[in-house]
Protein backbone atom coordinates (compact mmCIF):
# COMPACT_ATOMS: atom_id res chain seq x y z
CA UNK A 1 0.00 0.00 0.00
CA UNK A 2 2.81 2.43 0.90
CA UNK A 3 4.60 1.66 -2.36
CA UNK A 4 1.38 2.20 -4.32
CA UNK A 5 0.77 5.61 -2.70
CA UNK A 6 4.34 6.70 -3.33
CA UNK A 7 4.10 5.60 -6.97
CA UNK A 8 0.87 7.57 -7.36
CA UNK A 9 2.56 10.67 -5.85
CA UNK A 10 5.51 10.35 -8.23
CA UNK A 11 3.21 10.13 -11.25
CA UNK A 12 1.29 13.19 -10.02
CA UNK A 13 4.46 15.22 -9.62
CA UNK A 14 5.77 14.14 -12.99
CA UNK A 15 2.54 15.27 -14.65
CA UNK A 16 2.61 18.58 -12.80
CA UNK A 17 6.21 19.25 -13.78
CA UNK A 18 5.42 18.46 -17.42
CA UNK A 19 2.53 20.91 -17.28
CA UNK A 20 4.81 23.57 -15.80
CA UNK A 21 7.24 22.96 -18.67
CA UNK A 22 8.85 26.04 -20.11
CA UNK A 23 6.96 28.28 -17.69
CA UNK A 24 9.58 27.50 -15.06
CA UNK A 25 12.22 29.92 -16.32
CA UNK A 26 15.12 30.14 -13.88
CA UNK A 27 18.57 31.65 -13.81
CA UNK A 28 21.84 29.84 -13.17
CA UNK A 29 21.66 30.25 -9.43
CA UNK A 30 21.18 27.95 -6.48
CA UNK A 31 21.12 28.12 -2.69
CA UNK A 32 19.11 26.59 0.13
CA UNK A 33 16.06 27.83 2.01
CA UNK A 34 15.06 25.82 5.05
CA UNK A 35 17.49 23.13 3.97
CA UNK A 36 15.99 22.66 0.50
CA UNK A 37 17.59 23.67 -2.77
CA UNK A 38 16.00 26.63 -4.53
CA UNK A 39 16.52 28.54 -7.76
CA UNK A 40 15.91 32.16 -8.71
CA UNK A 41 12.90 32.92 -10.94
CA UNK A 42 13.09 36.46 -12.34
CA UNK A 43 10.13 38.46 -13.57
CA UNK A 44 12.07 39.17 -16.76
CA UNK A 45 14.87 36.80 -17.62
CA UNK A 46 16.82 39.39 -19.59
CA UNK A 47 16.52 42.13 -16.99
CA UNK A 48 18.81 41.51 -13.99
CA UNK A 49 17.20 44.42 -12.15
CA UNK A 50 13.69 42.97 -12.24
CA UNK A 51 12.09 41.42 -9.17
CA UNK A 52 12.64 37.74 -8.54
CA UNK A 53 11.41 34.99 -6.26
CA UNK A 54 12.86 31.67 -5.16
CA UNK A 55 11.40 28.40 -6.42
CA UNK A 56 12.04 24.89 -5.18
CA UNK A 57 14.65 23.26 -7.41
CA UNK A 58 13.29 19.72 -7.43
CA UNK A 59 10.14 17.95 -6.32
CA UNK A 60 12.33 14.98 -5.45
CA UNK A 61 13.70 16.93 -2.47
CA UNK A 62 10.29 16.46 -0.83
CA UNK A 63 10.41 12.68 -1.03
CA UNK A 64 12.40 12.08 2.14
CA UNK A 65 11.06 11.03 5.52
CA UNK A 66 11.03 14.50 7.07
CA UNK A 67 7.51 15.17 8.33
CA UNK A 68 7.74 18.93 7.72
CA UNK A 69 8.73 18.64 4.08
CA UNK A 70 6.14 15.95 3.46
CA UNK A 71 3.53 18.68 3.97
CA UNK A 72 5.05 21.05 1.41
CA UNK A 73 3.01 21.41 -1.77
CA UNK A 74 5.49 21.47 -4.66
CA UNK A 75 3.01 23.32 -6.87
CA UNK A 76 2.91 26.12 -4.28
CA UNK A 77 6.67 26.58 -4.59
CA UNK A 78 6.68 27.49 -8.30
CA UNK A 79 6.00 30.69 -10.27
CA UNK A 80 3.11 30.02 -12.64
CA UNK A 81 2.18 32.10 -15.72
CA UNK A 82 -0.66 33.98 -13.99
CA UNK A 83 1.63 35.03 -11.13
CA UNK A 84 4.21 36.31 -13.60
CA UNK A 85 1.53 38.29 -15.45
CA UNK A 86 0.12 39.58 -12.17
CA UNK A 87 3.57 40.82 -11.16
CA UNK A 88 4.05 42.65 -14.45
CA UNK A 89 0.60 44.25 -14.20
CA UNK A 90 1.26 45.33 -10.61
CA UNK A 91 4.49 46.93 -11.78
CA UNK A 92 2.63 48.74 -14.55
CA UNK A 93 -0.71 49.69 -13.04
CA UNK A 94 -0.53 49.71 -9.21
CA UNK A 95 1.17 53.14 -9.10
CA UNK A 96 -1.77 54.55 -11.07
CA UNK A 97 -4.24 53.70 -8.30
CA UNK A 98 -1.88 55.00 -5.59
CA UNK A 99 -2.04 51.84 -3.51
CA UNK A 100 -0.16 52.29 -0.24
CA UNK A 101 -0.71 48.76 1.02
CA UNK A 102 -0.91 45.42 -0.77
CA UNK A 103 -1.93 41.86 0.04
CA UNK A 104 -1.45 38.76 -2.11
CA UNK A 105 -3.76 35.84 -1.37
CA UNK A 106 -2.40 32.38 -2.14
CA UNK A 107 1.02 33.85 -2.88
CA UNK A 108 3.15 30.72 -3.38
CA UNK A 109 6.74 32.00 -3.67
CA UNK A 110 5.37 35.54 -3.86
CA UNK A 111 6.60 37.11 -7.09
CA UNK A 112 3.65 39.59 -7.23
CA UNK A 113 4.24 40.56 -3.58
CA UNK A 114 7.97 41.04 -4.11
CA UNK A 115 7.23 43.14 -7.19
CA UNK A 116 4.79 45.28 -5.19
CA UNK A 117 7.50 45.94 -2.61
CA UNK A 118 10.06 46.67 -5.31
CA UNK A 119 7.93 49.40 -6.93
CA UNK A 120 7.63 51.13 -3.57
CA UNK A 121 4.30 50.09 -2.06
CA UNK A 122 4.81 50.82 1.62
CA UNK A 123 3.13 47.82 3.25
CA UNK A 124 3.17 44.45 1.52
CA UNK A 125 1.69 41.21 2.81
CA UNK A 126 2.15 37.78 1.22
CA UNK A 127 -0.30 35.12 2.46
CA UNK A 128 -0.57 31.41 1.84
CA UNK A 129 -1.48 28.19 3.62
CA UNK A 130 1.91 26.64 2.74
CA UNK A 131 4.54 27.63 5.31
CA UNK A 132 7.48 26.72 3.08
CA UNK A 133 6.12 28.90 0.26
CA UNK A 134 6.01 31.79 2.73
CA UNK A 135 9.62 31.11 3.71
CA UNK A 136 10.57 31.35 0.02
CA UNK A 137 8.86 34.74 -0.25
CA UNK A 138 10.58 36.06 2.88
CA UNK A 139 14.01 34.84 1.80
CA UNK A 140 13.78 36.33 -1.70
CA UNK A 141 12.48 39.66 -0.40
CA UNK A 142 15.23 39.88 2.20
CA UNK A 143 17.94 39.17 -0.36
CA UNK A 144 16.62 42.05 -2.49
CA UNK A 145 16.53 44.41 0.48
CA UNK A 146 12.74 44.52 0.48
CA UNK A 147 10.19 44.22 3.26
CA UNK A 148 7.45 41.67 2.66
CA UNK A 149 5.47 40.52 5.67
CA UNK A 150 3.92 37.07 5.59
CA UNK A 151 0.87 35.50 7.21
CA UNK A 152 -0.59 32.00 7.10
CA UNK A 153 -4.02 32.25 5.48
CA UNK A 154 -6.36 29.46 4.36
CA UNK A 155 -8.64 30.61 1.54
CA UNK A 156 -11.26 28.13 2.73
CA UNK A 157 -11.74 29.85 6.06
CA UNK A 158 -9.74 33.10 6.10
CA UNK A 159 -10.82 35.63 8.70
CA UNK A 160 -7.46 37.20 9.54
CA UNK A 161 -6.60 39.17 6.42
CA UNK A 162 -4.38 42.25 6.69
CA UNK A 163 -6.20 45.53 6.02
CA UNK A 164 -4.86 46.78 2.66
CA UNK A 165 -5.79 48.95 -0.31
CA UNK A 166 -5.13 46.38 -3.04
CA UNK A 167 -5.63 42.60 -2.96
CA UNK A 168 -4.33 40.28 -5.68
CA UNK A 169 -5.03 36.60 -6.40
CA UNK A 170 -3.29 34.70 -9.20
CA UNK A 171 -4.12 31.16 -10.29
CA UNK A 172 -5.44 30.03 -6.90
CA UNK A 173 -8.44 28.05 -8.17
CA UNK A 174 -7.06 24.56 -7.61
CA UNK A 175 -10.42 23.17 -6.47
CA UNK A 176 -14.08 24.15 -6.38
CA UNK A 177 -13.88 24.57 -2.62
CA UNK A 178 -10.96 27.00 -2.88
CA UNK A 179 -12.75 28.88 -5.68
CA UNK A 180 -15.82 29.34 -3.48
CA UNK A 181 -13.65 30.34 -0.53
CA UNK A 182 -11.93 32.95 -2.68
CA UNK A 183 -15.33 34.24 -3.80
CA UNK A 184 -16.43 34.70 -0.18
CA UNK A 185 -13.26 36.65 0.59
CA UNK A 186 -13.54 38.79 -2.54
CA UNK A 187 -17.16 39.64 -1.76
CA UNK A 188 -16.19 40.85 1.71
CA UNK A 189 -13.32 42.93 0.35
CA UNK A 190 -15.41 44.52 -2.39
CA UNK A 191 -18.15 45.43 0.08
CA UNK A 192 -15.41 47.27 2.00
CA UNK A 193 -14.59 49.11 -1.26
CA UNK A 194 -11.16 47.52 -1.58
CA UNK A 195 -9.47 47.04 -4.95
CA UNK A 196 -9.36 43.35 -5.93
CA UNK A 197 -7.45 42.03 -8.95
CA UNK A 198 -7.83 38.37 -9.92
CA UNK A 199 -5.61 36.70 -12.53
CA UNK A 200 -6.43 33.27 -13.97
CA UNK A 201 -5.70 31.29 -17.09
CA UNK A 202 -8.53 30.60 -19.51
CA UNK A 203 -8.13 26.84 -19.12
CA UNK A 204 -8.60 26.84 -15.34
CA UNK A 205 -12.00 25.15 -15.00
CA UNK A 206 -12.55 26.14 -11.38
CA UNK A 207 -12.34 29.84 -12.16
CA UNK A 208 -15.87 29.55 -13.56
CA UNK A 209 -17.01 28.20 -10.20
CA UNK A 210 -15.52 31.36 -8.70
CA UNK A 211 -17.27 33.56 -11.27
CA UNK A 212 -20.68 31.92 -10.76
CA UNK A 213 -20.35 32.28 -7.00
CA UNK A 214 -19.36 35.95 -7.30
CA UNK A 215 -22.37 36.66 -9.52
CA UNK A 216 -24.70 35.07 -6.98
CA UNK A 217 -23.10 36.82 -4.02
CA UNK A 218 -23.12 40.28 -5.56
CA UNK A 219 -26.26 39.93 -7.72
CA UNK A 220 -24.36 40.94 -10.85
CA UNK A 221 -25.07 38.73 -13.87
CA UNK A 222 -22.97 40.82 -16.29
CA UNK A 223 -19.69 40.15 -14.51
CA UNK A 224 -16.97 38.81 -16.83
CA UNK A 225 -13.26 38.20 -17.43
CA UNK A 226 -11.39 40.66 -19.64
CA UNK A 227 -8.15 40.35 -21.64
CA UNK A 228 -5.22 41.29 -19.44
CA UNK A 229 -3.69 43.29 -22.30
CA UNK A 230 -6.22 46.11 -21.93
CA UNK A 231 -5.31 46.69 -18.29
CA UNK A 232 -7.55 47.12 -15.24
CA UNK A 233 -11.16 46.99 -16.38
CA UNK A 234 -14.16 46.84 -14.07
CA UNK A 235 -15.59 43.31 -14.04
CA UNK A 236 -19.03 44.95 -13.98
CA UNK A 237 -20.34 48.52 -14.01
CA UNK A 238 -21.26 48.26 -10.36
CA UNK A 239 -17.79 47.00 -9.40
CA UNK A 240 -15.20 49.60 -10.46
CA UNK A 241 -12.49 48.15 -8.18
CA UNK A 242 -12.85 44.55 -9.34
CA UNK A 243 -10.61 43.33 -12.19
CA UNK A 244 -10.94 39.81 -13.56
CA UNK A 245 -7.88 39.37 -15.79
CA UNK A 246 -7.99 36.60 -18.37
CA UNK A 247 -4.55 35.03 -19.02
CA UNK A 248 -3.56 33.25 -22.23
CA UNK A 249 -0.63 31.07 -21.18
CA UNK A 250 0.80 30.93 -24.70
CA UNK A 251 1.18 34.72 -24.84
CA UNK A 252 3.02 35.27 -21.56
CA UNK A 253 6.27 37.21 -22.07
CA UNK A 254 9.19 35.88 -20.01
CA UNK A 255 11.87 38.22 -21.34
Amino acid sequence: MVKSCRTHWLFFLAAAIRQLGDNRIISAFSLKVGGLRVDKASLRTKDPASAYSFVLSSAMDLMGNDNYYSRVNFLATQVWPSARVAASQIEKHAPMINAQSFCELGCGPGLPSITAAKIGINYVWATDIDEFALSLARAAAEEQGLVVKTRTVDLLSATNLPDCDLYVLSDVFESAAVARGAARICEELLRKEKAVWVFAQSDRVQREVFLRDMKQRLGEDAMEWSPVEIGPVAAAKSLPNFWLADINETEVNYE
